[in-house]
């Protein structure tokens, strides 16, 4: 029979995520699902009058929302059990150094970082540190592909040479594309594009899920579809609609 237990939620510590993200109240949402974990404090926005709003909204004390990330951390690092980095990707190598180099607990919203030497510097780092670093990939927590990775385990579909992902994506090519509210730092790449930072970040969690190894080859194909929405408004943002992604395993 199955027995209720009564934990402690663990407190985290926002970084980023205000109401006006992209993401940020989705991941407020999830993680009130299963009430383990409690959003208690937050520098949610640079914008102070934002990250105040932000606090009203999701039930957060207004003396608990800061300015500014080194007065987060001086004042909550004793407070909370983890700091959760949802600030836009090119912020997250800085931030992190920052929380690690304070031995601190981080949550952070996939990817980690924008490029391999980043990762290659936060790894030594970590390693010096007492931190404790966790990354989310949301994909993975989805019944069905949690379902293809015991058929894989159990070799049920014998031994895996290649996977073919496919992730179209049409949310910005709708003709409401005003009220998406379009972040300015998604529209600029760095040494990795955007695109394959944001989704193909996902694909290639889900090929290491599901079968437990690393490519020994990857061939990305980006594809620029206008569709039905208007070639301005698509060429203003330069928008991919299909990433395909192919795994030589």
């Amino acid at each position: 029979m199955y027995k209720k237990t009564k934990h402690t939620p663990l407190k985290l510590a926002l970084i980023g995520g205000g109401i006006n993200s992209t993401i940020g109240e989705t991941h407020f949402l999830a993680s009130q699902l299963d009430k383990c974990f409690e959003i208690v404090s937050g520098c949610f926005s640079k914008n102070y009058k934002t990250s105040l709003i932000t606090a009203k909204n999701w039930n957060i004390s207004k003396k608990r929302v800061y300015k500014n990330l080194k007065d987060l951390i001086n004042k909550e690092k004793k407070l909370v059990d983890a700091f959760v980095v949802l600030s836009p990707t090119p912020n997250h190598f800085s931030v992190l150094r920052r929380l690690i180099n304070s031995d601190l607990s981080i949550i952070c919203e996939k990817p980690l970082v924008s490029s391999l030497n980043q990762a290659l510097i936060l790894k030594k780092e970590i390693k010096k540190s007492q931190s404790f670093v966790a990354v989310t990939y949301n994909y993975t927590g989805y019944p069905l592909v949690r379902e293809i990775k015991e058929i894989v385990k159990r070799g049920r579909i014998g031994k895996i040479l290649n996977i073919h992902f496919e992730m179209p994506q049409e949310v910005f090519l709708r003709k409401n594309i005003k009220r998406l509210k379009i972040q300015k730092w998604r529209l600029n790449d760095q040494k990795i594009p955007t695109i394959c930072l944001d989704l193909g970040i996902h694909l290639y969690n889900l090929s290491w899920f599901i079968t437990g190894k690393e490519p020994l080859k990857l061939i990305i194909e980006l594809l620029m579809n206008f569709g039905f929405a208007e070639k301005m408004v698509l060429g203003q943002y330069n928008l991919l609609r299909k990433m395909t992604a192919h795994y030589q395993l």
